[in-house]
């Protein structure tokens, strides 16, 4: 029984960490959202941009306005090969979601799957989670924010 549920956390977290990579322009939309939901607080959009290759939404908190949320994200080239003029499908990947600690908190719970509860991992200012298939996320203190690195 313990490995069965040690077999579905580590699906579940390969599944979380493959949610926000090489998305469709639908499928992006739709992880925005989910994230946005996750937080479990009532962020709209404040702000879109674009700087080089990465993009950017900035949420504001209609309910307090020190409270934000930052998703950056960029394009990449699915089977492209430059090489063989091969521009390859366009998909979109989520590089990090950042705010306050208790805005990001929840959606690195769901992310990661880890147990470790807010008051300690505030403490310690940053934690690291390992995918089943390898792909290394962080959660860290930057100064005032707090940010997933995917």
């Amino acid at each position: 029984m313990k490995k069965l549920i040690l077999f579905l956390a580590l699906i579940t977290s390969a599944l979380f960490y493959s949610q926000y990579q090489k998305l469709d322009s639908i499928s992006l939309q739709k992880t925005l959202e989910k994230i946005v939901s996750d937080t479990g607080k009532p962020f709209v959009v404040a702000k879109q941009s674009q700087e080089d290759r990465i993009f950017y939404i900035k949420f504001k908190n209609p309910e307090n306005e020190s409270d934000n949320l930052m998703i950056l994200y960029y394009p990449s080239y699915e089977g492209a090969n430059e090489d063989l003029e091969i521009k390859g499908t366009k998909v979109w990947n989520i590089q990090s979601i950042s705010g306050n600690f208790l805005t990001v908190f929840p959606v690195w719970q769901k992310f990661s799957s880890t147990k470790t509860d807010a008051e300690t991992l505030s403490k310690k200012g940053f934690e690291y989670y390992t995918t089943p298939d390898g792909n290394s996320t962080d959660f860290v203190k930057m100064g005032p924010i707090w940010a997933i690195r995917i």
